[in-house]
């Protein structure tokens, strides 16, 4: 299996091909239902493998749906009461490898009620404000080249192409298709083969060739 292949698997890579660098990869949680799935963690350990290098300094996490009254009953806890959730992204995206100094770095984080609003109400203003004290902060950040990004797959996908590349090579050959071994079969061919030709240069030059095919 060719892990090059596993690059540039969809139009993300296309699209970051229009620009020499980013201002923020954007990490969006939705607060009613915060579930990290093993396909998106592995999502986000994909990231800086596909930059290339560190993107840290970057990261913005987006908590959707979130209301008035979670801000009041939450407004005091770490996170917002999302502390387990930054500690895996945290985990997925690297932070603290490779004798990094940012294991206590907090992740900028914004928490914004992104229901469609019909009039201009209090919710709306609030809003509005978080909107673009977001905007601002993402303006504000480095730079993130985009020269050599080259998205890569998921390592879920990764692990299953391996197992089937394996499944396959240990699979029987068709007995109507003999010609076809499998790869293990081919092995096999192989030490057959190289152990009958050890044999032979060994054997004497009396070992006539039928008792040659009864040793065999």
């Amino acid at each position: 299996v060719n892990a090059e292949s596993f690059y540039n698997t969809s139009n993300l890579s296309d699209v970051m091909d229009q620009y020499e660098d980013i201002s923020a990869v954007v990490i969006v949680v939705n607060s009613k239902d915060p579930r990290l799935t093993q396909g998106f963690v592995e999502s986000l350990a994909c990231v800086p493998m596909s930059f290339k290098r560190q993107v840290h300094k970057n990261i913005v996490l987006v908590f959707t749906k979130w209301s008035d009254e979670d801000e009041e009953d939450f407004r005091w806890e770490p996170y917002r009461g999302f502390a387990e959730q930054v500690k895996v992204i945290r985990a997925a995206m690297g932070f603290g490898a490779d004798g990094e100094n940012d294991d206590d770095a907090p992740i900028p984080a914004f928490y914004l009620d992104n229901r469609p609003f019909k009039r201009y109400t209090d919710n709306a203003r609030l809003t509005i404000s978080n909107l673009t004290s977001f905007l601002d902060h993402v303006d504000g950040m480095p730079q993130l080249s985009c020269k050599k990004f080259k998205e890569m797959r998921a390592l879920s996908q990764f692990e299953r192409a391996i197992r089937k590349a394996i499944k396959q090579y240990f699979h029987p050959s068709d007995p109507k298709h003999i010609d076809n071994p499998s790869g293990f079969e081919q092995f096999l061919l192989k030490c057959a083969q190289k152990h009958k030709e050890s044999i032979r240069k060994v054997s004497s030059d009396g070992f006539t060739a039928k008792s040659w095919a009864n040793a065999a």
